[in-house]
């Protein structure tokens, strides 16, 4: 079963407010989709895990852009 994009929507903002409270500013709807989106992406999470202590999260941010495929 595949949720409305407007449910999703409504349950990604829900998780920004609670990363936010939680963890300060920062996050944004599309910070988390590219996050998730990178996660995704990436066979090996041990070498995202490793990155992840080297590299600001800009600069991950560049690696999976926010749109769709081509």
């Amino acid at each position: 079963m595949v949720a409305h994009p407007k449910l999703l929507q409504q349950i990604l903002a829900l998780v920004v407010q609670q990363l936010t409270r939680d963890f300060g500013r920062g996050l944004s709807s599309s910070v988390l989709t590219r996050m998730v989106k990178l996660y995704e992406a990436s066979p090996d999470q041990a070498i995202v895990a490793t990155l992840s202590q080297v590299l600001v999260w800009g600069r991950f941010s560049v690696l999976i852009p926010l749109g769709e495929p081509r």
